[in-house]
């Protein structure tokens, strides 16, 4: 009898959790098993991914939470064998429908972002509220999964009676398909001598950070492409006009295939203040790109150390950032990261998420 995998999303906006379970659920479908993908709402550009042998279930709710007795009663009567979910209002609404149902399904719930960080953000009574909620329902889960050892880390620094549940499983990556993807040709706006960074325009990820670095370089034959879409995009925006880099600095919004700007790029640059498990980073790394990359919290110096063509810098520092991009381009040769992505391969990473089921 097959088994039965159940995924749980708010939606398929474009986000590191997103692209993990979606990339997992695809390939969990094509080694026959039962894949439900549960969505509160079904949005998203990622929607369109799904493999279309997968079981898509929309709740069509505004808020996570008032998924709850749908959840609950979907527990009671599919009865999946291992039920995955991730980010706190998802965990937190998976594991109380799961109580709600004394179901016997293995819960999996995935901590994704660095939690030290959230909380920084939120009131006392956030705080509060949201330390509470993830001591008392967490308790539900069979395991908690860490996308790196320093997730798990700060994780455990708030919850430590999670110690022997709380696993690292790394973010899995598809190198051949994202090579793949790579080779379709689409209109670029720069043909050559550009540097590249992908992902949500949100203060997390720090852009200002980057395109002053860029503005520092003085390098009138280069340009920077950043590839997404979010908040920021006014201020980053004016900050390109402030600075004179209208002709030089493109926000170019999301992409549905940005592998093949990365594969054309000289160069990979992540700027964020903190990260879980950044898998544009991954990505980048796939195609063998020059990096440079913040020393955040966490993920890049797991990734990155000792290796000749990548360099972490330090946050929120231009000066130090626009000397590590120069440093990098200025590097002859071309890096192979093939040996430390082979252990997070999309088939070691679902391997063992169904190591799981035992």
């Amino acid at each position: 009898m097959k088994k039965k995998i159940s995924i749980f999303l708010p939606n398929l906006e474009h986000g590191g959790a997103e692209n993990v379970y979606v990339n997992l659920a695809n390939f969990f479908i094509k080694q026959n098993f039962k894949v439900d993908f549960l969505l509160t709402k079904k949005k998203g550009p990622l929607v369109h991914r799904l493999n279309s042998k997968i079981n898509l279930i929309n709740f069509n709710k505004k808020k996570t939470s008032n998924s709850i007795f749908i959840l609950a009663n979907y527990f009671l009567e599919n009865k999946p064998d291992i039920f995955l979910t991730a980010l706190h209002n998802s965990n937190i609404v998976a594991s109380i429908s799961h109580k709600i149902a004394r179901s016997k399904s293995i819960l999996v719930l995935k901590e994704c972002n660095n939690f030290s960080e959230k909380i920084k953000k939120m009131n006392f009574i956030e705080k509060f509220l949201i330390k509470f909620l993830i001591t008392l329902t967490y308790t539900r889960s069979n395991y908690i999964i860490a996308p790196s050892k320093g997730i798990k880390k700060d994780f455990l620094n708030y919850f430590k009676k999670f110690y022997y549940k709380t696993k690292v499983i790394y973010n899995p990556i598809s190198v051949k398909q994202i090579i793949k993807n790579s080779k379709i040709k689409s209109k670029l706006l720069f043909k050559k001598n550009f540097i590249i960074s992908i992902g949500r325009l949100e203060k997390q990820k720090n852009y200002e950070c980057l395109i002053k670095a860029f503005n520092l370089l003085k390098l009138k034959n280069l340009f920077l492409v950043i590839i997404g879409e979010g908040k920021e995009r006014k201020n980053l925006s004016n900050l390109i006009n402030k600075l004179c880099l209208n002709l030089r600095v493109k926000l170019i919004g999301y992409n549905k295939n940005p592998f093949y700007y990365l594969y054309k790029s000289k160069l990979f640059v992540l700027s964020s203040n903190f990260e879980g498990m950044p898998n544009s980073l991954l990505e980048a790394m796939a195609l063998n790109k020059k990096i440079v990359s913040t020393n955040c919290n966490y993920g890049p110096s797991e990734l990155l150390k000792n290796e000749k063509y990548a360099k972490l810098t330090k946050i929120n520092n231009p000066k130090h950032m626009a000397d590590s991009i120069q440093y990098i381009l200025n590097l002859k040769g071309k890096p192979n990261y093939s040996k430390k992505l082979q252990k997070i391969s999309i088939e070691k990473i679902s391997e063992q998420y169904l190591n799981l089921l035992n």
